[in-house]
């Protein structure tokens, strides 16, 4: 899965980052185990040793799984929203939860 072609929606092309996005394709990509057909992505600012940093949070349910991460970014470039991306075996679309 996740391995066909890809679409992001306008809320994505306008409101994400293009490193951001990169990270959650690169999450998906990196599982070690055969993904469900939906990922969410939960992503929020933290600050960490002073700086305002990227929080990320990578969820699936079957097989159940969660992992968080935090990322480097500017202050101007972090996000709060939730993410989804969906495969339907012929593409994979990543678009903001408002958008579903």
């Amino acid at each position: 899965m996740f391995r066909n072609e890809k679409y992001a929606t306008q809320g994505i092309v306008q409101n994400i980052p293009v490193d951001i996005q990169t990270k959650i394709w690169d999450a998906i990509y990196g599982l070690d185990f055969e993904p469900d057909y939906l990922q969410v992505f939960t992503l929020e600012p933290i600050i960490k040793n002073g700086a305002i940093m990227q929080k990320i949070t990578h969820e699936q349910e079957e097989p159940e799984y969660r992992k968080e991460f935090v990322v480097p970014t500017d202050a101007f470039s972090v996000v709060t929203t939730k993410i989804f991306v969906i495969d339907d075996l012929s593409h994979s679309t990543i678009l903001l939860a408002s958008e579903y």
